[in-house]
């Protein structure tokens, strides 16, 4: 009789064991497909809108040398007076619903310039309808060889410290040359940097324009990584996540995510916040620049995979991870959940 219950028992316990770790088993897998899921609807969501993006500048470009391959037939219904010139440079006045002119006093203002800034008045419509659009993208531009500009939306150009500034010298501008494009494609510059007239840190995408085969200007749309952070959800999303370069800077996140890979405190729990500061330094929000060990371990798989599961120990809890690159714009996103 006592073997018997001895028996018993032992299947009992075994089959405790058996249900408990398969229950664990259960919720683990659950949480996991359930990480999975919502990392592949959120990644679909920003790949689309980088596509468009993506496309409408293509387009802008494509419509830019249309402009100056019909520039007779622009040129002849465009009100000469918005213009004007102030120290050797160009402005657009009262352009308070149309786009903005400037440019440098590097280059004089002769008649070839001006007819650059009354021809590319044919690409207006095309500059306001992608930043309609696309709720991320805070600024349409188009720059020519000479350092003129025409940008959407307008702002006051005059108070700008554009003086001196030779704008072909900008990546936002050469990146696009044949130099550095020779494919003549789109292209991403996904590491953060502070635009010059005021809108804070952004990415950009910009795209080539040519004529008689030779590279006269560039294109561009610029993603403010507020407008990235808002409209992308990615401070208010159910799971914490990550948006990251492809050389591991953050672009944005929840402030759960910052915590649990172990970056410095946020001013005010907002990443937003944080990047406003004049002491902020863009390397402390590197991945791979994280004082812990295990992150950084955990970061260049990341970085160096299309896709990426893992589980990681931090704070005494464990979370499941997944990342996904997007298609596009070099961009890679990180989401994670508490692991059961």
């Amino acid at each position: 009789m006592r073997a018997y219950l001895r028996v018993v028992f032992a299947l009992t316990a075994v089959t405790a064991i058996f249900l408990y770790n398969y229950f664990e088993y259960s919720k683990k897998a659950e949480k996991s497909q359930q990480l999975s899921h919502r990392l592949t609807k959120l990644a679909d969501n920003i790949n689309n809108q980088i596509k468009g993006i993506e496309t409408s500048v293509l387009n802008l470009a494509s419509a830019t040398v249309n402009a100056f391959e019909n520039q007779d037939s622009f040129i002849t219904r465009v009100d000469k007076t918005q213009y004007q010139i102030s120290d050797k440079r160009l402005f657009r006045i009262n352009a308070t619903s149309s786009s903005a002119v400037f440019s440098s006093n590097i280059i004089p203002i002769d008649d070839e310039f001006l007819k650059t800034a009354y021809l590319t008045e044919a690409i207006e419509t095309h500059l306001s309808q992608i930043e309609l659009e696309f709720s991320v993208v805070g600024q349409v531009y188009y720059i020519h060889h000479n350092s003129f500009c025409r940008i959407f939306p307008p702002f006051d150009v005059i108070s700008q410290n554009f003086i001196e500034e030779d704008f072909t010298c900008c990546h936002f501008y050469y990146l696009a040359d044949e130099k550095h494009n020779p494919e003549k494609n789109a292209v991403w510059i996904d590491e953060p940097y502070v635009d010059g007239t005021g809108r804070g840190w952004l990415i950009s995408c910009i795209a080539p324009v040519y004529r008689q085969n030779q590279h006269i200007g560039t294109v561009g749309a610029d993603l403010t990584l507020e407008l990235i952070n808002k409209n992308w959800t990615l401070s208010s999303n159910r799971f914490p996540v990550l948006l990251v370069s492809d050389s591991g800077q953050i672009i944005g996140g929840h402030h759960e995510a910052f915590r649990i890979f172990s970056f410095p405190q946020l001013v005010n729990h907002n990443f937003l916040d944080t990047i406003k500061l004049n002491s902020f330094l863009p390397k402390h929000f590197n991945l791979k620049n994280s004082q812990v060990k295990e992150i950084r371990e955990i970061s260049t798989k990341i970085l160096a995979k299309a896709s990426f599961r893992t589980v990681m120990q931090t704070f005494d809890k464990k979370y499941l991870v997944g990342s996904q690159r997007l298609e596009k714009a070099g961009l890679i996103l990180i989401m994670m959940t508490e692991s059961p």
